[in-house]
């Protein structure tokens, strides 16, 4: 066979391997996840390790549904800090499908007392940190990255929408997941994700990525995920006194005005790029974030990954790690659909050479 005749053989069957196809998304963690080797899944093995050794820590890079890259100690975690809080709003559209509560269900549909302003906050402001709990403002009236509001959040939630303890909701309602490490929810800081692993929080990026799907079933309809590029309106202005709170649940971990950034950037728990937060990147990327970026989930659905770093260099939680994971995207590469073997190059060779045996030397 002559030399170039194999080459195009191989570089079309490179090209089958990394086409896209109906089963493309169709690879979860069912009961473990499943691992592939980077060239497979058109990411560069070198490039991976450069955003590994951004990011220190331990963590996990994930295209087409399986595993890349993994360094550290996946198998362990901890607190996840404010990157739980969007586990949080998954639980709200868990109740929505369900039709336990209304996004724009209100605090005074299920609280008794409380001032006319705080019985008027929907999920929804929460969800978004306009609620004005513990601020000045009404609902929708400013923004404050707000501890008060969301431990009212995941209290309402929990003890009233779903009617039990916070551990107890979450084994109910995310159990499908299938996670493989000990898990802890915190009773009292409502809904905190006190300890899980890498691996498992991964399961939480890649059933947002899928956009509610999960093994084939569609848990949260797809369309609920629109909602993550509905970002406050960069029009509205950030909290400029603080308030009064109706009810005393406590904070989730911080105070009730943490930072000077967030309309614009910001949608149901999660920081979002549709304006721009992370300039020169796509606009559908966004990210669960902790600890000024120390536990981050990136998700970039425009090339299909989940990237999940714990106890990282805080770079790796802007753009930075962003940059690094784009660079290690090979330029025009989709993941290897379903039901296709994973292969090396070497791999490749040698299916050729059993078709071919007559090769020689110089054409391997």
């Amino acid at each position: 066979m002559p030399r170039t005749f194999y080459r195009a053989l191989v570089i079309l069957t490179a090209g089958l391997l990394a086409a896209p196809g109906a089963g493309a998304t169709g690879v979860f963690p069912v009961p473990s996840w499943t691992t592939a080797t980077p060239a497979s899944q058109g990411m560069d093995a070198a490039a991976l390790q450069d955003a590994a050794n951004l990011a220190g820590g331990s963590g996990m890079v994930i295209r087409g549904g399986r595993v890349v890259a993994s360094w550290g100690n996946p198998s362990s975690g901890g607190d996840w800090a404010s990157a739980g809080k969007p586990v949080l709003s998954t639980l709200l559209l868990r109740a929505v499908e369900q039709d336990l509560t209304t996004l724009n269900s209100t605090m005074g549909q299920y609280l008794t007392g409380g001032t006319a302003k705080d019985r008027s906050i929907r999920f929804l402001d929460l969800a978004n940190m306009v609620s004005g709990y513990s601020r000045a403002e009404w609902p929708s009236d400013a923004f404050a990255y707000n501890d008060y509001a969301i431990n009212l959040y995941g209290y309402v939630l929990c003890q009233e929408v779903f009617g039990s303890s916070p551990p107890e909701v979450f084994s109910d309602q995310f159990g499908f997941l299938g996670f493989e490490d000990s898990i802890q929810i915190s009773d009292w800081q409502y809904g905190r994700v006190k300890n899980m692993s890498v691996r498992d929080f991964a399961r939480f990026g890649l059933f947002w990525l899928r956009r509610g799907e999960w093994d084939g079933v569609q848990v949260i309809p797809s369309s609920s995920f629109d909602l993550v590029e509905d970002e406050v309106p960069p029009s509205v202005p950030m909290t400029q006194a603080d308030g009064a709170e109706s009810w005393d649940f406590g904070t989730y971990g911080g105070g009730d005005d943490q930072t000077g950034i967030g309309p614009g950037h910001y949608a149901m728990n999660f920081w979002t790029n549709q304006s721009g937060l992370w300039p020169g990147f796509p606009p559908e990327v966004y990210q669960a974030s902790g600890y000024f970026g120390s536990r981050v989930c990136w998700v970039l659905p425009d090339v299909d990954v989940v990237a999940v770093a714990f106890d990282c260099n805080t770079s790796f939680g802007g753009a930075a790690g962003l940059q690094a994971l784009y660079d290690s995207i090979v330029s025009g590469s989709t993941p290897a659909p379903d039901g296709v073997e994973t292969s090396t190059w070497g791999g490749t060779k040698n299916l050729f050479r059993g078709l071919n045996s007559g090769f020689s030397g110089d054409e391997q």
